[in-house]
Parts: structure tokens; sequence; C-alpha cells
């Protein structure tokens, strides 16, 4: 182990390498999850001046007014915008392609907001009167078509590397509604809606007008339908449009069903419980996004991205979500006081589902890439079927918590491959032999706590001879004294909200470091570096303390289903634990 190094001054250096390092995972995903935190705080924000300054019946009716809008937008968009983050990388004609994309984008645009609105009486008769009014009307066309162009323009800055011009897109964005929602008041649903609506007009023309010619060189929007073009790019994007259409059901379709089974109040509650469930799990999509890009340049090493991207994934949003379930009612509280009593229910559902979303979003991606678009639709539509059939079926008995439930199960359907692969332990690639044998040494991350666990890890030093090595242990004098190679974490000790964290850490570090092998004596810090180690796709091994005899140590059955090798120091503890224990002498 050479040149040593804490978590703290590794962190900072690390992160900053990261995230201009244009090329890499960590950088376009950290980009992404920065577009996303801003826009979703300014969403609460948002909708938080919006429970104090409207009624509950005008919040609820313009987020249904919303939904649909998303819902037509997702429609006309026919997954284009997903299709130029796979094909614009490599397309010999990007003008061209990106052209004809937002033309064909723009027309379907138009086509399915007057086909919606004509047809709400019978779908949504809840807002049949838009049908009614030809301002109200127009509007709503004109909003579909800004948010589909501006949703295309996003997804070419991503694809070209240049995230940062849809950072300052959802910037214009947000900012614009916000400043628009008060002068807007005296105008109720109309005035909530608009706010939104004006804003997106101003961001997709800016984005369109202004940073599009500055991301790719000399291109200028204009109409212009490039067949030969779009031909590679529509079966792809066809089959990616319904995925997305079907997944996105709990932002369009599910809002609609609520107001028409609860109400319109109802229905204010349990989008604000969806919008801050959306931002747990929002380092997921982040992360499904930059993996789809960066996978996109490089098809041949698209597993080497998705693996630390599930990783870390899984890593942020499990602490993310567990403080969500927690404390519900106290992020609710400030939207007033019948969101936190009728919402808090929901929201700890959310939470609790929050890993199996991650866990979600990163197969659909892996689909994506590999362009497998018939298992994509069938996992989508999976996904979709049953969490509307249940929230159907549970709302008349449990209100909008019994969307809860149907969340979980849908959710948990699509995660079952992942975790599947996780706990029996497939892999996409083997482990590199020892040296000697003409590979190249393995890269192992030993982790212990700094007790009685390291004097173990350095009992088995000699083992690791050859090896590029680095130790993950508690801060503490000991440790800080150590040669080698250290990332030095807080103590978790009993407390869970440290444990949440070292979830976190053990992402970016095994995100990072890509090691071969993830090998742990214990204690509490081998759970995240463990799980989060076999998602990755590395090996994992751990080694129970000698001080346990007859009885397991509390660590050793949570990581003991993640455990390629499982090694007891005395034999009484092979009845305890299953098959892969194994007994190979004491290391005392």
């Amino acid at each position: 182990m050479q040149g040593r190094a804490s978590w703290h001054r590794w962190g900072i250096a690390h992160a900053r390498a990261a995230w201009f390092k244009c090329r890499s995972l960590l950088g376009s995903a950290a980009c992404l999850l920065a577009i996303d935190v801003i826009a979703s705080l300014a969403g609460l924000l948002f909708w938080g001046a919006a429970a104090r300054l409207y009624r509950p019946q005008q919040v609820g009716l313009a987020s249904a007014l919303l939904a649909a809008i998303t819902l037509v937008s997702s429609i006309a968009g026919l997954g284009t915008s997903t299709g130029l983050a796979r094909y614009l990388p490599q397309a010999a004609h990007p003008h061209r392609l990106l052209s004809s994309t937002l033309t064909l984008n723009a027309a379907c645009a138009l086509l399915v907001g007057i086909a919606y609105l004509a047809g709400a009486r019978a779908w949504s008769p809840s807002l049949a009167f838009m049908w009614q009014n030809a301002v109200y009307a127009a509007g709503f066309v004109l909003f579909g078509l800004s948010t589909v162009l501006g949703t295309a323009a996003k997804m070419a800055f991503v694809a070209r590397r240049q995230a940062g011009r849809a950072l300052q897109y959802a910037c214009i964005l947000n900012l614009g509604r916000l400043l628009l929602l008060f002068p807007l008041r005296r105008l109720g649903t109309a005035g909530l809606v608009g706010a939104v609506g004006m804003a997106c007009a101003a961001a997709t023309a800016v984005s369109l007008y202004w940073y599009l010619p500055r991301t790719l060189a000399g291109y200028r929007p204009r109409p212009w339908l490039d067949t030969a073009e779009l031909r590679a790019i529509v079966p792809y994007s066809l089959g990616s449009s319904l995925s997305g259409l079907l997944l996105t059901s709990t932002r369009t379709v599910l809002p609609l069903l609520i107001v028409e089974a609860l109400g319109q109040e109802a229905n204010a509650y349990a989008y604000t419980a969806l919008t801050i469930g959306a931002l747990v799990a929002m380092p997921a999509a982040a992360l499904a996004t930059a993996a789809l890009a960066e996978g996109a340049h490089d098809l041949r090493n698209a597993e080497a991205v998705l693996q630390p991207a599930t990783a870390l994934a899984v890593g942020l949003t499990l602490p993310a979500g567990t403080i969500a379930a927690v404390a519900a009612a106290v992020l609710l509280l400030p939207f007033g006081a019948g969101y936190a009593r009728e919402g808090a229910g929901l929201l700890r559902w959310l939470g609790a589902v929050a890993p199996l979303t991650a866990l979600k979003e990163l197969h659909l991606a892996r689909l994506r890439v590999q362009v497998r678009i018939g298992r994509l639709i069938a996992w989508s539509a999976a996904c979709a079927l049953l969490t509307l059939g249940l929230s159907a079926a549970l709302m008349p008995r449990l209100g909008i918590t019994g969307i809860g439930p149907a969340v979980l199960a849908g959710e948990g359907l699509v995660a079952l491959p992942t975790a599947a692969s996780v706990l029996l332990g497939r892999r996409a690639c083997g482990m590199r032999a020892r040296p000697g044998t003409g590979a190249a040494p393995l890269k192992i991350a030993l982790v212990c706590s700094h007790g009685g666990h390291l004097t173990e890890m350095e009992l088995l030093e000699p083992a690791f001879e050859g090896h590029r090595c680095f130790l993950v242990t508690y801060r503490s004098p000991r440790t800080e004294a150590l040669p080698g190679r250290c990332y030095l974490l807080p103590n978790i000790g009993t407390s869970p909200w440290r444990l949440l964290g070292a979830f976190a850490r053990a992402a970016w570090v095994l995100g990072c470091e890509r090691p071969d092998v993830v090998l742990s004596t214990g204690s509490e810090i081998a759970i995240p570096f463990l799980w989060l180690g076999r998602l990755l796709g590395a090996r994992t091994v751990y080694v129970e303390s000698c001080c346990r005899v007859t009885a397991p140590s509390r660590t050793g059955p949570l990581v003991y289903p993640v455990s390629d090798l499982f090694l007891v120091q005395w034999p009484a503890l092979l009845d305890r634990y299953g098959p892969r224990a194994q007994y190979v002498g004491g290391l005392m």
C-alpha cells in the first residue's frame, strides 16, 4: 500500500477531478445530479408557495393539468430524446439528425396536444373545459410543444457532454416560474399553470437559439426532415418512448386517477408527496442517464460504466430514502398541516422504495445501451400495470397511502434482475488471475474497523503480497499513523444514521477505486462495502472475528448473502451459517 491520504483530503481532490473529467461517469452524473437537485428544490419552493397562495382545489387542478401536459409531451417526444443520447455521439451528420428530430417532435406535439383536448371528455372529464376555451386550448398545446422541444435540446447537451447547458436551461425554467407565480396569482389555476408554461417557453427558446449553436458548431435550428437520418433512430426511439411513457405513469396517469377517485384536494396531497419521492430517487435517475450517455460513447466497455453506476445509485438513495421515510411528516409540514397529515403515509412508502428504484433505473439503462427494446418495453409495462392497477384497487380503502404498496410492487418487480444478480453472484466479468499467470495484479479493498478487526487484517497482510491494496477503516490515532494508502471514515458504531452515511461514502470510494476484491474482517463497516462491492461486480470476502466461537456476530448474518467467500475461525460456527461458510483455521 503506497501513498497514504485521508478520506477528507482524498475526497476533495477527487471530487474536483471527477467533476471536471468530462469523459468519466462520475463527472457526467455529478452534473446531471446538480441539475436535478436545483430543479427539484426549486420545484419544492414553487409548490410550497403555491400551497400557501392558492386553494388546495386550485393546486390539485393545476397539478392534473401539468400531468396531462407531461403525458402529451411524453407521447409526442416519441422517445427521441433517449435516441439522441444513444445515437447522436456517433452520428455522421449530427446537424441533420438533430434538426430532423426537433421537426418531428414539433409536428407530433401539435397533433397530440389537439387530439388530447378533443377527447378529454372521454378520458379526463375534469379537464374537458379546456377544449371549450380557445385561449386555454392554445396555451395547453403550445406548452406541450415547448416542453417536448426543451427535453430534446437538454438530451442533445448531455449526448455532446455539455450537461452544463442543461443546467442553465433548468435555472431559467425554475427561476422563471418562481418569479411569475406571484404576479399571476389573481388568475387562479390558469396563473399557476401559466407561470410554468411561460418559463418553459423562455428556457426552450434560449436553448434552441443560443445554447445549441454553441454546442454543435455551426448549427442553426430550422425545419428539416431527413428520413434517412430518422430511419436510424426512430425504431429505437419508439420503443424507448413506449417504455418512458409507461415509466412516467406515476407522474402522468396516476394524478388523473387520483382526481377522479378521491378528488382534487387528495391529488394535491399526493402530488406533493410524489414530488418529494422523486427528489429522493433523483441520484438514481441522474446516474442512469449518465450511464446511458457514457455507454453510448464506448459500447464495448459499457458494462464497466453500468456497474459502478448501480453501486453509486444504491449507496446514495438508501440514506436519502431512509430520511424521507422517518421524517415524512416533517418534510411535508412546510406545505401545510393537511399535507403533513394526509401525505406522510405515502411518502414513507416512497422513501422505503428508493433503493429498489435505483436498481430499476440502472437495469433499464442497461437494456437501453444494449438496444434490447423488447425487454425494455416488457419490464416497463409490467411496472406500470402493477403500479396503476394496485393503486386503483387500494385507493378506495386506504386513500392516497394505498399508492405506496403499489409503487413498491412495481419498482420491486423491475429491480429483481439486478437484485438477483447480486445475491446469486452473477458477474459480467470474472476475476483477474494472480500475479505470475500473465495477468495484472488484483486491486483489493481491505475494510475493517480500527480495533481488533484491524489487528486481524494486519495478520492477513502476507496474503496480499504482489497485489494493489488500499485500506478503509475508522479514523483514530492508531490509523492516522498507519503507512500505506488509507481512507479514514467516521466511526459508525451502533448509529443507524452513520451507517446510512457510510453507504454514500462507500459508494464514492468503490465507484472511483473499482476494486476487484472487497475483503473485510468486520465489523459494521463491512455492511455497506460488501453490499455495494457486490453491486459493483467485485468478489467479496468476509472473515468472521476470532472472538466469535459459537455465536455469530451482528455483522456476519447481514453480509453472508453477498459474500463469495465467508470464512469462520471456529468450526462450531459452521452450523450457524449456511453452506457457503468455510472453516480453514484461525488467524491467532
